[in-house]
């Protein structure tokens, strides 16, 4: 049975849609943002106003559009030093040491069953080999990148991926909305059944988010071929719920154990309590819709979208008129590196705040785990109330700095400036659309997006200077709002906001190399401020951990970006990576 499983082989025609307007649920045919069913239709006005979202913390609220080819997920190599253990570990933490919530190896074990498991009768339901269960989970973790899966069963595999679920410090709806879930999905209409699904999602933590996403995207995907796994969505939500969901009665049941001797206890617990049950068949119920619906339960409107807390800002880049008026480039740059090295001055570090010492435990554990932290300065400096044009009053500016082991900050600035893909993990393409001078240029940046999640990228000024008094140099960044910006789209569906991300590389006085600053502060379309308290400060540590580690190990690199058009693969500039 295991060969035929595997003879199957499940080849592209087999598994992915063949009609242009189906789509893939983990990305590999995306969709076009619609709105559907009211409540949550809204006119084509508001869709003409509506604001992109970005990332399942809302990304996963807007599901991109495409007419791309089907292919497998592109999942990115993050590296990290953490040694620890996989399993047990909160999404919130993956979300810290690598920029996604979860570990390479659990997408790879996704997109696998995906694969295999349109072909395997009971996947999810028939229990993987206990011995066989075991030995692939301690493969993972002994490396949590791993992705050959193609000697084990698929049912060993579903298994494991039900323990992932099963093991989370606390389960993938929190406890909060679980049992809100279950105590209210089953005393409202069917239409308001929909709506309050919507408002739990919305509910969620980011990270939650993204991976319920992905795993609802993974489901119904299978449920596409329940004649042949003769597993509906009903049947995948049986399995599945007692992972996704906590009942009252989980909680309550030590409780209610203590103060009781052994036979008391087998006593009144002999039966099933009715009202765990009809929890659990609410729980059954709300997630087979959740399966059902899947692409469409993450699209919602714009009107919803307005009373979140999700999108910090509505402001629009500034034009390149405005930023460079008359052309004038030295001027933007003279202005904007001195208040770069007045940020990053000793003497007005008073004006930031240090992170605490608790944030600086879960630096260790998370961003930083397993690497050297001697040197590394993390900084914050709160919102202020003060409105302009390139203000966001509820995005922090974080400073983060680093010693690098390399004298020559022009070798860091190259290195950084050309080659950043090939090293930072959250870039996946940089493309020069307009170089107004040998040092300011206009780019189009994409980042790494992994389906379903849609592509996402900035339209960006930025600029550099290579010779300063005190022998450093400095990277500006900004968004810009130009006239070849939409046009050089692409496949790009969301489009970010980057306030500023600068870089000031400056020699270290006793020669032994350089200390790197990132002063950032960045919206990417569809987090709540309060991942980006809680994250970003990470992501900044991660890219100076990654371009240390660049450095240091002198891999090779690839072709660097110095001609408008040119990118990181050569061919025509209206080509665009998709990731």
């Amino acid at each position: 049975r295991f060969l035929k499983y595997r003879g199957a082989g499940v080849n592209g025609d087999q598994i992915y849609p063949s009609s242009p307007n189906e789509t893939s649920p983990n990305g590999h045919r995306r969709v076009k943002l619609h709105v559907s069913s009211p409540p949550f239709s809204t006119s084509a006005a508001e869709l003409t106003n509506s604001l992109p979202i970005h990332s399942a913390s809302t990304a996963a609220l807007s599901p991109a559009s495409s007419a791309a080819e089907d292919k497998r997920c592109i999942i990115p190599n993050r590296l990290t030093s953490y040694e620890g253990p996989v399993f047990g570990q909160s999404l919130e933490s993956w979300q810290q040491r690598l920029g996604y919530p979860l570990p390479s190896a659990l997408l790879h074990m996704m997109d696998h069953i995906e694969s295999v498991g349109v072909t395997a009768h009971g996947i999810f339901r028939r229990p993987g080999g206990k011995v066989r269960t075991k030995a692939l989970r301690d493969l993972i973790e002994k490396d949590l990148c791993w992705a050959n899966f193609e000697e084990w069963q698929p049912f060993d595999v579903a298994d494991l991926l039900k323990q992932f679920f099963r093991e989370l410090p606390e389960c993938l709806l929190t406890d909060k909305l679980s049992l809100i879930l279950v105590n209210v999905y089953g005393c409202v209409s069917a239409a308001t059944q929909w709506h309050l699904l919507r408002w739990v999602l919305l509910g969620l933590p980011d990270e939650n988010r993204v991976v319920l996403q992905k795993l609802l995207y993974l489901l119904h995907s299978l449920i596409r071929h329940s004649d042949v796994t003769q597993m509906s969505a009903s049947n995948l939500a049986v399995c599945f719920a007692p992972s996704l969901f906590r009942f009252a009665s989980s909680t309550n049941a030590y409780q209610t154990s203590i103060g009781f001797s052994p036979r008391r206890l087998r006593r009144t617990t002999s039966g099933p309590d009715p009202k765990d049950l009809a929890d659990q068949r609410t729980a059954q119920l709300s997630l087979t819709a959740m399966i059902t619906q899947a692409p469409a339960l993450f699209e919602i409107s714009t009107d919803i979208l307005r009373k979140t807390n999700i999108i910090p800002n509505r402001l629009e880049p500034r034009s390149l008129d405005t930023i460079i008026p008359g052309s004038s480039w030295p001027t933007w740059i003279q202005a904007e590196l001195g208040r770069l090295i007045r940020e990053c001055s000793v003497s007005r570090s008073k004006n930031w705040t240090v992170v605490s010492k608790e944030a600086w435990k879960v630096y260790q554990t998370g961003s930083g785990a397993g690497e050297n932290l001697e040197g590394l300065e993390v900084h914050y400096r709160k919102p202020t109330s003060a409105t302009g044009p390139n203000s966001t009053p509820s995005l922090r500016t974080w400073r983060c700095s680093l010693p690098i082991a390399e004298s020559e900050p022009k070798k860091i600035f190259e290195h950084y400036w050309y080659h950043r893909q090939s090293w930072d993990p959250d870039i996946s393409r940089v493309q020069v659309l307009d170089a107004i001078s040998d040092c300011v240029e206009v780019c189009l940046i994409t980042q790494t997006t992994t389906p379903p999640q849609p592509s996402a990228g900035f339209h960006v000024l930025r600029g550099h200077q290579c010779v300063l008094d005190n022998g450093g140099c400095a990277i500006l960044c900004e968004s810009v709002s130009h006239s070849e910006s939409d046009s050089a789209l692409g496949s790009i569906n969301i489009v970010g906001r980057i306030y500023q991300d600068h870089v000031y590389i400056r020699p270290q006085g006793d020669k032994s190399g350089c200390r790197v600053y990132l002063i950032s502060r960045v919206d990417l379309k569809g987090h709540s401020p309060d991942w980006y308290v809680k994250h970003w400060g990470h992501t900044l540590v991660r890219r100076l951990l990654n371009l240390r580690r660049s450095l240091q190990s002198g891999a090779p690199i690839a072709q660097p970006i110095n001609q408008t058009g040119s990118a990181i693969s050569t061919g025509s500039t209206s080509q665009y990576c998709s990731t």
